[in-house]
């Protein structure tokens, strides 16, 4: 059996410890008039020391409004979107990812534009931002942290984040990629964590 009818045997995709890491982006779109393929490339990896092992790939994003604009290649901003903005996104969490390690702020906020600012400090990993998440489970374990509870997520699982504080672990023995689209929206009172 293929995966997708691309002649990848899908038992292979998931073996194969690499193959999280190579990210391809394949964009349709018109020219003259046509479908065609606009953009065919490997995206690379932003990779921390904070958080050694782990890949985050940026994939897409843009305005809600304008959803066909093209964010150039390859596309920037902001890690966590605006409100009225979207991220579409792959994170590569390996074995002991979410342990509770140091965090260096100064290079999350460099290379994850947005992410260090919605970090809570007393407890490394928790987080809260103002986006509807759409999670999945592409690979691996992973378990998802919440204030009152923990949700074992394995490959194949969705999770619907809806503002809330929640962090990523993985407790399992290999990488767990997570496919993501991240909403933007005004942030509501009741969502304030000062509050």
């Amino acid at each position: 059996m293929t995966a997708a009818g691309l002649g990848v045997d899908a038992e292979d995709v998931h073996r194969d410890p690499d193959a999280a890491r190579d990210v391809r982006l394949v964009v349709a779109g018109d020219d003259d008039r046509r479908s065609a393929i606009v953009r065919d490339a490997a995206l690379e990896p932003v990779e921390l020391a904070s958080f050694p092992g782990a890949a985050f790939f940026h994939v897409w994003s843009g305005a809600l409004d304008e959803p066909l604009a093209d964010p150039g290649a390859p596309p920037r901003g902001r890690w966590i979107p605006a409100s009225g903005a979207f991220r579409f996104g792959v994170s590569v969490l390996p074995p002991a990812y979410g342990a509770g390690a140091p965090l260096d702020l100064v290079e999350i906020d460099a290379r994850l534009p947005g992410l260090a600012e919605t970090l809570d400090l007393e407890e490394p990993g928790m987080h809260v931002t103002d986006t509807l998440d759409l999670v999945y489970v592409a690979a691996g374990e992973v378990t998802l942290v919440l204030d009152d509870a923990e949700r074992r997520l394995r490959a194949g699982d969705c999770v619907v984040q809806r503002g809330n504080r929640h962090a990523w672990r993985n407790d399992g023995p290999d990488d767990c990629v997570l496919v993501i689209t991240m909403l933007g929206f005004d942030p509501r009172p009741s969502m304030d964590p000062s509050a």
